[in-house]
This record gives C-alpha cells, sequence and structure tokens, in this order.
C-alpha cells in the first residue's frame, strides 16, 4: 500500500464499502513533551479499488486521540479519546455520512473513556472498559449502548449538529456574558498554529476571548446543513504592538468560495494593538458544510480569535431529534439550535395534559437529556422551546 497522507498514531480505523477510513489521532512528540496536544483534523481515506489515499474535505469536528471507530451503515462513527485541552476522556460521539462528507452529533457517551472499542450489531453500539482520564486511569468495567434506530435528517436540507456554531480559535471553551457559549477551537483544517497570550484587550468585555488565536494558512469547515447564516469573525491584533505596524499583516478571507476580506489589516482597522473587532457577513449554504478559508496576503500570516456561525430564523423548523425511540429512563433530543439557548422542556401527556416541565439537562452542545423516568408505558409528546423562536413538538413512546 502506499503511505498515508501524513502520519498519525493513537487512532483507529474503520472500512465503510471499498475504503478504510482514518479518522483522529495525534503525532505524539515525546522529544519536546506534546504528548496528547497535536492532535489531527484531517479524515484520510485509502480506496482499495484504485490503491490511492485521498483526504476528506471536512474536519472531524472534536480533535482527539486514541478515540473508537466503528462502521455503522454508511457512517463512520469515532467515539471518546483524549486530547490536551482537558483531563477527563472525552464524551462525544460523532458521525460522518461517507456519502455526503457531513458530520453529526450523536448521544455522548454516560461516561468518558479512551483506550477501548466499540462494535455495531443490529441498530445499536456496543461500548465496554476502557480509561476514564487523560494518559490512563482509572480503568472502567462500566458498558454502554447507544440504540441507532432513529431516522436521519436529510442531508442536502436543515441542520446536522446544529445550526449554530461559536469557537473559541485557539483555546478553550469559553462562556461570554449573554450566556453564548464558545467550543474549544475545532472544525480547523490546514498548517496552522494556535497561542494564547494574557493582555488587556480594548474594545470588548471578553478579553480571553480575544487573547486566544489560530493562525497561518487555515479552514474552517461548519457542519451547518443548508440555509442562510450569518458569520462573525472576531478579531484582535495581539503579535504586531509596535509603531508602524499597520502594514505588517495582511490578508484575505473567502466564506462559500466568494472573496469577503481583501488584504484585510486587523492594526489598521482598529488603529492600534490589543483592540478588538468584528466583521460581520452573511452566506447562503447549498452542500450541507460553511467553508471559510484564510488566505496569505502580502505580509505575514492570516489569524482569527473567534468564529460565530448562526443560522437564519428560516433554518429553524428542522425538529427535533430524538433517541432512542421508545424511551426508558432518559430520552435524548439534537437540536439545531444551541441547547444553551433551551428556555422550557414539558413533557405532555398524549390528552395534552402537562406532567413535567423542565426536567432537562444539557449534554452536548446541540443536545439535551430529558428525564423520563417514572412515566408510565405509553405515548407521550416532548415540547421544546428556545431563544429566537424555536419550537419543537415530538411524539415518542415510553416501555
Amino acid at each position: 500500500m502506499p503511505d498515508a497522507p501524513r502520519a498519525r498514531d493513537h487512532f483507529h480505523a474503520a472500512v465503510i464499502g471499498t475504503k478504510l477510513y482514518a479518522a483522529g489521532g495525534r503525532r505524539t512528540s515525546a522529544g519536546t513533551g506534546q504528548i496528547f496536544e497535536l492532535t489531527i483534523p484531517e479524515v484520510d481515506a485509502y480506496d482499495f479499488s484504485t490503491g490511492s489515499w485521498t483526504t476528506l474535505p471536512i474536519a472531524i469536528p472534536t480533535q482527539r486521540g486514541l478515540l473508537l471507530a466503528v462502521a455503522a451503515g454508511n457512517e463512520l462513527i469515532v467515539i471518546g479519546g483524549e486530547s490536551g485541552v482537558q483531563e477527563t476522556a472525552h464524551q462525544q460521539t460523532e458521525a460522518l455520512n461517507v456519502t455526503t462528507n457531513v458530520w453529526r452529533r450523536l448521544a455522548d457517551l454516560k461516561q468518558g473513556r479512551h483506550g477501548t472499542q466499540a462494535i455495531a450489531s443490529g441498530d445499536s453500539l456496543y461500548i465496554a472498559a476502557g480509561s476514564a482520564n487523560r494518559g490512563g486511569g482509572p480503568e472502567l468495567s462500566s458498558q454502554e449502548v447507544l440504540s441507532l434506530a432513529v431516522p436521519e435528517r436529510n442531508a442536502t436540507s436543515g441542520s446536522q449538529i446544529g445550526s449554530t456554531f461559536r469557537i473559541n480559535a485557539g483555546g478553550e471553551a469559553y462562556t461570554a456574558m449573554d450566556g453564548s457559549i464558545f467550543s474549544a477551537d475545532q472544525y480547523a483544517m490546514g498548517e496552522t498554529y494556535t497561542t494564547v497570550g494574557t493582555n488587556d484587550i480594548a474594545g470588548t468585555d471578553h478579553d480571553e476571548l480575544y487573547r486566544s488565536e489560530r493562525f497561518g494558512e487555515f479552514g474552517y469547515h461548519f457542519p451547518t446543513g443548508n440555509g442562510t447564516f450569518k458569520v462573525i469573525l472576531h478579531f484582535a491584533e495581539t503579535f504586531w504592538g509596535v509603531a508602524g505596524a499597520a502594514g505588517k499583516r495582511l490578508f484575505s478571507v473567502d466564506i462559500e468560495g466568494q472573496r469577503m476580506l481583501t488584504d484585510y489589516n486587523i492594526y489598521a482597522k482598529t488603529g492600534g494593538p490589543m483592540k478588538a473587532i468584528q466583521e460581520t457577513v452573511t452566506v447562503k449554504v447549498t452542500d450541507g458544510v460553511l467553508n471559510v478559508l484564510f488566505l496569505k496576503g502580502a505580509t505575514d500570516l492570516p489569524k482569527v480569535s473567534a468564529i460565530e456561525v448562526i443560522g437564519d430564523k428560516s433554518n429553524a423548523d428542522v425538529p427535533a431529534l430524538i433517541f432512542p425511540n421508545p424511551a426508558e429512563d432518559y430520552l435524548t433530543a439534537s437540536l439545531p439550535v444551541p441547547a444553551a439557548s433551551v428556555t422550557a422542556t414539558s413533557l405532555v401527556a398524549i390528552n395534552g395534559r402537562l406532567l413535567r416541565r423542565n426536567g432537562h439537562r444539557v449534554t452536548g452542545e446541540n443536545q439535551i437529556e430529558i428525564d423520563t423516568s417514572g412515566l408510565k408505558p405509553g405515548y407521550y409528546v416532548l415540547r421544546i422551546e428556545a431563544k429566537e423562536g424555536y419550537r419543537s413538538s415530538v411524539k415518542f413512546l415510553k416501555l
């Protein structure tokens, strides 16, 4: 076999059809002390029929090593893992449709874990054992099952993981004063570097958001689904702080194939270093993935501190996806809006009588879990309300 496009270790691969898919993993560097940090965003595929490798156009949403990989139908499902951004093992479960190259978020593990494997049997995934923390230990003896018997949303309409994304480029998860949650840096591809500073930033109450950055020649690829989206790019010049630095960094930004910023100069726009600025554009996505490319200009390299992708209200007619259904003690709802924006949930009897309100908790960026224990067997309706007018009512069966 020919060499893979890039070196990676601490990963699993899976075969779907005539292709082998390698996702996640890292480049462990004991010499530099970077054991967990150098995670790999790209997904590579080897085609047994042609004897060649390709790199998919969409990055893994949550970068980590020692993750599990299992094939289920036309989806590559990656589970758990470890990384340098957190001490505990990851709980994220994400699925890549290898036909459409679109990721979707599944229910998180109850217990984060790495260093084990999962199998698909029938319409469920099964996982056992593993380690609970980065680097190993404590060793786990628990088992978990995830039902896959839920309908997939059409990959050409609506949202997959969610219609709103907020990421702190180069940094860890951050919650703004208005409750908006910026996830740790993800969805990026390309030769890039990340830094985190300590300077005060003028023009914002969210200094921490602008102290981190991703710089280089890179792109972000958000699995939004189709629709109209507002993209907000957050910048601050935190490197060039000397007199005459206005021409030290010039770069361009393409969004969905359109040039949105040309020879962009953060220092000149803000009038100096350590000052925040935002640039906002609106784009339409027709292929399920919103692409933001940062391109080198006349001097130095592009950079960005944070990105927001916010779906138009017309995207909010996508219903919540619930599983498992039938349910036992809990029900997970995957939403086209941020889970933090949910204002109320209600469990309603089939005759319309309100039984329980706000018995939910946030379990992921676009996921909530609802307590259904204590309900008698039968049919019920879950009603979800969120900010900006989102409403969804979904019927389910309680066993």
